[in-house]
């Protein structure tokens, strides 16, 4: 079994939430020094909740997005691939099946009948 995309190329919006996520992150770096408290004495060993939640918005956010993209390039899953070897030609026939075709010009048959027998020799 295998997956495919029908339109890959939206996969390529994938780059936007990457740069983003990569963005933030040294944003963050950048913004908060390695160490920002004199002692580890003054720092409490649990982080409230909020405090621990406070990326959590980004991170659904993102999850969100790439969950869109991934829809967008519409996945297909091949159980296996087909394929068509035949080969040849379609060939379409139209019978005239007015009233000229009664005459009789092939006795004892009218041209209606010899042009269905000719039709199922071909």
């Amino acid at each position: 079994m295998m997956t495919r995309f029908a339109s890959p190329l939206w996969l390529l919006a994938a780059l936007i939430v990457i740069a983003r996520i990569v963005l933030l992150i040294r944003d963050r770096r950048r913004r908060f020094g390695a160490f920002t408290i004199s002692s580890l004495s003054l720092v409490s060993p649990k982080l409230p909740v909020r405090a621990r939640l406070a990326g959590l918005p980004f991170v659904l956010e993102c999850l969100a997005a790439m969950m869109m993209i991934i829809a967008l390039a519409r996945p297909q899953r091949v159980i296996r691939m087909a394929s068509n070897d035949r080969y040849g030609i379609d060939i379409v026939v139209a019978l005239d099946a007015s009233g000229s075709m009664a005459a009789e010009d092939f006795r004892p048959r009218n041209r209606f009948t010899v042009a269905k027998e000719l039709i199922g020799d071909f």
